[in-house]
């Protein structure tokens, strides 16, 4: 898994984010929020940090790209048994109602596109920060996964493949299309194909209206539209907060200790960030973080804050996580940010 570079794709719906290798393997996931434990931690220590891979038996070649307009990613394996796609994605769309539904859950949908092709599936959950590992409980309908150590966490993986194939990591031979669910909550209404794909529908379009209503110059609009729907996916959509970055105690510099958690709100980054979300045509984005600050300034007393948590926390105490090792060794792994205790006069002027 060690490489030179960062070299993932971003799935994520404004509750959460994750990190899809070119392998067809979440290596980063915090749940239920950005800011909440790890569920999977690969990228910061390979063998203890917990991952959810999906590969294929004697597996030929592997493509994986964004489907145009969105962050859904698609893996395409070729194996000699057949071809399949795995369309990773966190459901994002608009309601009847016209409230947004972002739920803390991944969708790992797998289509057959020729054959009958085998999978392999390597579910290795590592919860709080990979603390320990996962105590799984089948059910007629999914598999609970539940932490053993610190505090508790529960999850729900629905599929319609066999339970006992999918823990032991059997191959398992593909003869329709099928789906994998994770979720931070237990479902109430049953989860079933044509559900799947309806969210997967529902969010494709979701995106595609999004990028079809921002204003981009024509040069380079490929690779402005994709910069774009990124800093999107670090909006937090309960409180218009904007983060940094989804992930922590990745390296400024590998081997070295420059390793900082940037899943919280700073001021200074953020404006910047609503600037060029009102300049490409998404002002009710930059209405909503204007309130997320305001609502921060309630008396007199209250002076902005270099950073906050995505809810508004204003005490963020940074805490080091020693048994991981730290992406390509570069300890510590920190949680938390003592930059709350700073004092930075500029970021005045950029809210401003």
């Amino acid at each position: 898994m060690a490489q030179d570079q960062y070299d993932y794709a971003i799935i994520g719906n404004c509750t959460s984010a994750a990190l899809v290798s070119p392998e067809c393997s979440i290596d980063w996931l915090c749940f239920p929020f950005f800011d909440s434990p790890s569920l999977f931690a690969r990228i910061l220590d390979e063998k203890k940090g917990g991952y959810f891979r999906i590969w294929g038996v004697d597996t030929v070649s592997v493509t994986q790209s964004y489907l145009f307009n969105t962050p859904i990613v698609k893996t395409t394996f070729e194996t000699k048994d057949g071809v399949f796609e795995v369309r990773d994605f966190m459901p994002r769309f608009v309601t009847s109602r016209g409230d947004v539904y972002c739920p803390p859950e991944i969708h790992r949908d797998i289509h057959v596109v020729r054959g009958r092709p085998k999978i392999i599936i390597d579910l290795k959950p590592k919860p709080n920060y990979a603390s320990s590992d996962a105590d799984f409980v089948e059910h007629k309908d999914c598999i609970k996964i539940t932490s053993q150590k610190g505090e508790y966490n529960s999850f729900y993986l629905y599929c319609n493949l066999n339970h006992k194939k999918v823990l032991s990591g059997e191959p398992i031979e593909l003869t329709e299309s099928t789906y994998f669910l994770l979720s931070y909550h237990e479902k109430i209404e049953p989860v079933n194909l044509d559900k799947v794909y309806l969210e997967y529908e529902k969010t494709k379009s979701y995106w595609m209206d999004w990028v079809f209503r921002t204003k981009l110059p024509s040069r380079y609009k490929e690779m402005l539209t994709r910069s774009a729907i990124t800093l999107k996916l670090l909006m937090y959509q309960k409180t218009g907060a904007v983060i940094a970055a989804p992930t922590t105690s990745l390296p400024e510099i590998i081997g070295r200790d420059r390793n900082w958690d940037y899943r919280f709100c700073w001021v200074r980054d953020a404006s910047m960030i609503i600037d060029l979300y009102t300049r490409i045509g998404h002002t009710r984005s930059g209405e909503q973080y204007i309130r997320f600050i305001l609502n921060r300034m309630l008396l007199k007393k209250d002076n902005i804050a270099v950073l906050y948590g995505i809810n508004g926390e204003k005490e963020l105490v940074e805490k080091t996580l020693d048994h991981l090792e730290g992406y390509r060794s570069s300890k510590p792994v920190r949680i938390g940010n003592d930059a709350y205790r700073q004092q930075q006069n500029d970021l005045y002027g950029e809210l401003i």
